[in-house]
């Protein structure tokens, strides 16, 4: 028998301070620490629960000073918190609940990176990738034929897809040993107990909002703060791969090493049908907004392994980071800190029971590497980069 659990915590400091001038007095409270809310599941030990956790930080400034100092007339204040008192935004007012979409699609990339099928190098891939080579020098030699912004996105470009995977397969090249050794542990785990689990991150998500200046105090005096506000999303899953019958891996260990090395070489059909898309022109551009590759992955089933009983977990955050602006008020006032943030955390696990491969969504939420890729493309194409343009 199991049953839903609703625990709550709470490190939350009152800071109270005082305030008098010749008209007024009066005294302040604010909360400063930390709050947290979790949902879970207890009595089922070995199944896929839902979890949801709402944690909140919050911080606050204290302002003390006294005016004039001696004088018949004195304004003070002491500890006194200022007035504002907002804590950080629901993430998800900008982020937005995962959709079933979005986590059909993450749960298919979750199949994809975990998946004992792929192949840890894809030499035919690799092969083909080769005779960009040749052209290196065609495009150094265009180098000269273009302004400082034309090599510059050049440059990147063939860095990006030239250089840079080229010393990745290369270096993979050199750990394949040791990925296969890794492997079939793996391997041996799924065919002696019946099942393995492995985790993958999924996507790391960014938004930076700088929000500007706002008051953030008015008694007495008016005290500004430059807010910046982030928001993040982070998605990891753990998946759990079955044989799909007694006889889907080798009974001997040398006929699974044997086998173990071809899969993870890409010497198979999965292996060739995923270095064909790979091969294609733009095809990681078209990955960038429609996951076909992340699709060809999670559908390779060189093992004949099954992924059920997944869990996609997903935390986002509102970071908002407070900074007194210095000068914006009198001196008899001193403010400590001088700087504050405010946080809103949340995170949920998903659980999936089985795995339909979907097609992974993209968003138009790029990555600072691809928005720096879709750059250079752009200042090729416009004619940015050639001699002469404006």
């Amino acid at each position: 028998m199991f049953e839903s659990r609703v625990r709550n915590y709470s490190h939350v400091a009152s800071i109270t301070g005082s305030r008098q001038n010749p008209i007024d007095s009066g005294f302040q409270t604010r909360l400063s620490g930390e709050e947290c809310e979790t949902t879970d599941i207890v009595g089922n030990l070995n199944g896929n629960n839902p979890f949801h956790l709402v944690r909140q930080i919050r911080g606050t400034v204290t302002l003390d000073g006294k005016w004039p100092v001696g004088g018949p007339h004195t304004w003070f204040m002491n500890a006194y918190p200022i007035d504002y008192s907002l804590g950080a935004h629901d993430p998800r007012d900008r982020l937005n609940e995962p959709s079933p979409l979005d986590l059909a699609g993450w749960h298919t990339m979750l199949a994809s990176r975990t998946n004992p099928s792929r192949p840890h190098i894809n030499m035919p891939a690799f092969l083909g990738e080769l005779r960009d080579i040749k052209d290196i020098p065609n495009i150094v030699k265009q180098w000269g034929q273009s302004n400082f912004i034309g090599k510059a996105a050049s440059a990147h470009i063939t860095n990006s897809f030239v250089v840079k995977p080229m010393i990745s397969d290369i270096s993979k090249m050199l750990e394949f040993q040791s990925s296969v050794d890794k492997r079939v542990k793996e391997l041996e785990k799924i065919r002696d107990t019946g099942k393995s689990s492995a985790r993958a991150t999924i996507l790391e998500d960014l938004i930076q909002v700088p929000y500007g200046n706002l008051v953030v105090h008015s008694t007495y005096e008016v005290i500004y703060a430059y807010l910046e506000r982030t928001y993040t999303r982070k998605v990891w899953g753990t998946a759990r791969w079955h044989p799909l019958n007694p006889s889907s891996l080798p009974k001997g260990n040398a006929d699974l090493r044997k086998k173990t090395r071809r899969i993870l070489s890409g010497f198979s059909a999965n292996g060739i049908s995923a270095a064909a898309w790979e091969l294609l022109p733009w095809s990681w551009l078209a990955d960038y907004f429609v996951g076909i590759g992340d699709l060809i992955g999670a559908k390779q089933n060189a093992f004949e392994l099954e992924m059920r009983g997944s869990c996609i977990m997903v935390q986002d955050t509102c970071l908002e980071n407070f900074s007194l602006l210095p000068g914006s008020w009198n001196t008899w006032l001193t403010a400590s800190p001088s700087s504050w943030s405010t946080s809103w955390i949340e995170k949920r696990r998903y659980p999936i029971s089985d795995f339909a491969p979907f097609i992974p969504p993209r968003k138009p939420l790029l990555s600072f590497r691809q928005m720096s890729i879709l750059g250079s493309l752009a200042a090729l194409k416009s004619g940015i980069g050639k001699r002469g343009s404006s």
